[in-house]
């Protein structure tokens, strides 16, 4: 009896052993937990890398001389819009203003932008209207008008704004129109 208790203790000590010297865990088990942890520490690392590698140029923003010509053509159809519905441009006193708020003027039909920013360097757009001329820029990077890094508004997009787009009405790229059918009660009894 007494081996047997010698044993028991002996086993007992081997395992204490064991446990002190973080070996308690089967070689098994222990290579699979190892396994999982660096493998979330590579998707850790791995998937928010790879976003920034492989999509970096998407998110990149475009410089701002490319910025201020995007904005001042689509301020530039804006004002075409404007002067259809209208009939005239919004005189330099109202200004690019009129296209966001209604001025009381017969015929507006807008909101012709959402929104109206300032240019990339955060100064306001130059617009003036003289005998139906518009003049629309931006005054560029050294913020001073008339000088040689001003950007000058493009052309409208006059396909924009003859015809305008509307619901069921873009057919870009062979896209079908959009025809939604709402069933009711009385159409779900007829469809079966």
């Amino acid at each position: 009896m007494r081996d047997r208790c010698i044993r028991i203790n002996r086993a007992r000590r081997e395992r204490l052993g064991q446990l002190r010297d973080g070996l308690s865990l089967m070689p098994g088990r222990r290579t699979r937990m190892l396994f999982t942890l660096v493998v979330f520490v590579l998707l850790g690392v791995v998937f928010p890398l790879r976003h920034v590698l492989f999509h970096a140029h998407e998110t990149a923003p475009a410089p701002p001389e490319v910025r201020a010509l995007q904005n001042l053509g689509a301020l530039r159809t804006a004002l075409e819009c404007y002067h259809r519905d209208c009939g005239r441009y919004p005189t330099t006193s109202e200004g690019l203003v009129a296209l966001v708020n209604q001025m009381r003027v017969h015929g507006w039909h807008g909101p012709y932008i959402a929104l109206l920013k300032p240019d990339p360097w955060y100064n306001d757009y130059l617009y003036r209207c003289t005998n139906d001329v518009v003049f629309l820029a931006s005054a560029g990077p050294d913020n001073l008008p008339g000088t040689a890094d001003d950007i000058l508004a493009p052309p409208p997009d006059m396909n924009y704004v003859l015809h305008p787009p509307t619901a069921n009405n873009d057919k870009e790229n062979g896209e079908d129109e959009f025809v939604e059918i709402i069933l009711t009660p009385k159409n779900r009894d007829q469809r079966r």
